[in-house]
């Protein structure tokens, strides 16, 4: 398992994935002490809805307060989450690219609604853990 990949080739290609890692070192610290039934099904890593980007504009960062309780509340700072989310980014879950890039704006400032994106995020991802990167070893066909 070199970076935390697990590579598997068969007669029908190569699968390239990153399900035990993503599980085992940001999936379960971050839902810690959380009931699977309360964790929601999400069709997007980030809100499709415009009025994020509003209430994101709108928005002041977060006290010192603030910015502690909620990194209590989410077992680590965005910067923390981000950071690990990035390395699987970069490696096997280009899905996740484009919320994780918006988030990463805000992590010397962050927002209340960041916290929510990352929470909408973590959902997804632990719906959707185990996504490979499959390289078929059949000949694409001509149209």
């Amino acid at each position: 398992s070199y970076l935390n990949l697990r590579i598997i080739q068969s007669e029908y290609g190569i699968s390239i994935d990153q399900s035990q890692h993503i599980d085992k070192t940001i999936l379960q610290p971050f839902f810690s002490g959380v009931s699977p039934k309360d964790i929601y099904f999400r069709k997007s890593p980030f809100p499709r809805d415009n009025s994020v980007e509003r209430i994101l504009y709108n928005e002041f960062p977060l006290g010192d307060t603030s910015l502690s309780d909620m990194a209590k509340q989410y077992h680590g700072g965005l910067s923390k989450w981000i950071g690990s989310l990035m390395h699987i980014t970069v490696w096997t879950r280009i899905d996740i690219n484009y919320a994780v890039t918006r988030l990463s704006g805000y992590m010397a400032c962050p927002k209340p609604t960041c916290f929510k994106i990352l929470h909408q995020l973590m959902e997804y991802l632990y719906h959707q853990c185990h996504y490979p990167i499959f390289y078929s070893s059949n000949k694409p066909s001509t149209i």
